[in-house]
C-alpha cells in the first residue's frame, strides 16, 4: 500500500519480484526488465530503481524516471564482499542527488559508484557486521 503514494520505489531484484508477485530467475532479459519495472510501477510508485539485477548475464541496476520519461539499466561489476546496509547507503545517496536536482539516471549512477568505492575501500575490514563506515569515508559522498 506504500507504493500507491510513493514518488520512488528502490527494490533490489528479490523484492521487485516478491511485490510485483513475479517469479524470481537467475538472470531476466532486457524485456522482462522492463516488465518489472512496469509491474512496480502499476503498484503505484512513479520512479522505479531496482538494484542487483542480472540482465543478459551481466548485473545491473534497472529503473524508470518519471520525470524525464525514460526507462534506464546500468551496468556494474559485482565486489564479492557483503557488508549490510549497502542498500541503505545507495537509497540514501540516490535521494540526496534526487533532491538536489539531478536526473534520476545520473543519481542511480552516482549513487552505485558510492557504494562501490566504500566497498572496495573497506573490503579487508574484519568486522563486516558492523557495516561501512560511512562517517570515515564522506569524502566519497561529497565527491561528484
Amino acid at each position: 500500500h506504500l507504493l500507491e503514494c510513493a514518488d520512488y520505489a528502490v527494490p533490489n531484484y528479490t523484492e521487485a519480484c516478491l511485490l510485483a508477485d513475479t517469479p524470481i530467475a537467475e538472470q531476466i532479459t532486457p524485456d522482462e526488465a522492463r516488465a518489472l519495472v512496469d509491474a512496480v510501477r502499476e503498484l503505484g510508485a512513479k520512479s522505479v530503481v531496482i538494484t542487483s539485477a542480472v540482465v543478459n548475464g551481466t548485473n545491473a541496476v534497472i529503473g524508470y524516471d518519471h520525470v524525464a520519461g525514460e526507462y534506464f539499466t546500468i551496468p556494474f561489476e559485482l565486489i564479492p564482499v557483503y557488508f549490510p546496509g549497502t542498500g541503505d547507503t545507495f537509497s540514501a545517496v540516490l535521494m540526496g542527488r534526487v533532491m538536489a536536482g539531478w536526473s534520476l539516471q545520473r543519481a542511480t549512477s552516482d549513487a552505485m559508484r558510492v557504494v562501490a568505492e566504500l566497498i572496495e575501500r573497506n573490503a579487508d575490514q574484519e568486522d563486516k557486521s558492523a557495516g561501512l563506515p560511512i562517517e570515515a569515508c564522506l569524502d566519497v559522498i561529497d565527491h561528484e
